[in-house]
């Protein structure tokens, strides 16, 4: 009986500090789902950043191939108008 009177008298009481522990447990729970979620977003992240530097490497490498052979074609072209040129000369004296 005492039992009951002590509930009933302090309910109140009662129902807050079970609702702060819930509202604790639930919240701890919510933490640790975020951190899991977070967790997998940063492998994902860190996949996609991996990809993407090997695809950057990856051109980098072919604009540089891209610039030497331009400047090879730039020089073959320079040459051939110098060869046009000494030519032109020749005929004109």
């Amino acid at each position: 009986m005492d039992l009951l009177n002590f509930i009933n008298t302090y309910w109140t009481i009662l129902a807050g500090i079970a609702s702060f522990i819930l509202a604790f447990a639930y919240i701890q729970f919510k933490v640790s789902e975020l951190e899991s979620k977070i967790k997998e977003q940063k492998e994902t992240h860190d996949k996609t950043i991996v990809c993407l530097q090997l695809e950057v490497t990856s051109l980098e490498t072919k604009v540089g191939e891209l610039k030497d052979k331009t400047f090879e074609v730039i020089s073959l072209i320079q040459q051939d108008i110098r060869e046009i040129m000494t030519i032109l000369r020749d005929k004109r004296a």
